[in-house]
């Protein structure tokens, strides 16, 4: 080994050798020692041949990049960086599903926190209204019952006054009747007294014109003798031929005189009389009255 490096020979004659170091090897393991030194037998990267160079510049881009990849054995990997790249972008594919996927899991899980939240939210609002409808209702029903408590007494109340009204009434209706009974004997009585009075009144028409006639001619009387007086003033030079005249006079007026004193005592008498009776029936009309009230 020179400088640490093997010796590495090819014996051609019958057949092919290879040796490495002098020992033989299989040609799997010469290639392998060849690689191991930067050296691809099937790449030729080790040899220039004549027109290699024109051939390589005349090559397309695409051809220049498949001779770089077999001279530096990357084209050995295509199928591995295929695999390799199919795989990434599978991986890719799987990465960004994945990724979608958690996106969309936390956007399930974010909208399913705040339907969670939004749920609790309206159950504590529902509690709440539950609880408050309960206090209502409560509310509403301690005064339901207090006032059919209250209905309870003022009916009870009600229906003593009704007792007593029935009782009063009863006794409203006997004494009505009593009233009415004792109202039918007051008109009654009353018709009789106006009876009584009318009668009264009557007699007392019936008298009055002579009463009033007598009182004229009084009056008429009256009026004459002063009237006769006074000629008799005037006829004092004549009293001889009116003597017997005057006395015819003065008896006439004697006569009314007399008549007069006994029609005005007559007539004193009837008043009194119907004075008194009036009397007496005022008492009874009175009487009549204090009962009626």
């Amino acid at each position: 080994m020179l400088n640490n490096f093997p010796i590495i020979c090819r014996i051609i004659g019958s057949g092919s050798e290879y040796r490495i170091n002098g020992e033989v090897v299989s040609h799997t393991d010469y290639n392998k020692k060849l690689e191991s030194i930067g050296i691809y037998v099937k790449a030729k990267n080790f040899l220039v041949f004549q027109g290699a160079i024109e051939a390589i510049a005349m090559k397309t881009p695409k051809e220049r990049t498949q001779l770089f990849e077999e001279i530096s054995r990357s084209g050995e990997l295509a199928h591995d960086y295929e695999e390799k790249r199919l795989s990434m972008l599978k991986t890719q594919e799987e990465t960004t599903s994945t990724y979608h996927k958690k996106k969309a899991i936390l956007t399930e899980k974010k909208d399913a926190k705040a339907e969670k939240d939004e749920a609790e939210k309206y159950q504590k609002l529902n509690n709440e209204l539950v609880k408050i409808q309960t206090q209502e209702k409560l509310f509403l029903l301690y005064h339901a019952e207090t006032s059919i408590d209250n209905s309870i007494n003022q009916l009870s109340i009600k229906r003593t006054e009704l007792n007593e009204l029935a009782f009063q009434r009863g006794n409203t209706e006997q004494s009505l009747k009593d009233r009415k009974q004792k109202g039918a004997r007051l008109a009654r009585e009353m018709a009789t007294i106006d009876k009584i009075i009318k009668d009264k009144e009557t007699e007392v028409t019936r008298s009055q014109p002579n009463y009033i006639k007598a009182r004229e001619k009084t009056v008429h009387v009256q009026k004459k003798v002063e009237q006769t007086k006074k000629q008799y003033e005037k006829a004092l030079l004549v009293h001889n031929r009116r003597q017997s005249e005057i006395e015819s006079l003065e008896k006439e007026l004697e006569e009314v005189r007399l008549m007069m004193s006994d029609y005005e005592i007559e007539a004193t008498q009837e008043t009194q009389e119907y004075s008194l009776q009036l009397q007496q029936e005022q008492v009874i009309i009175n009487s009549i009255i204090i009962c009626r009230t």
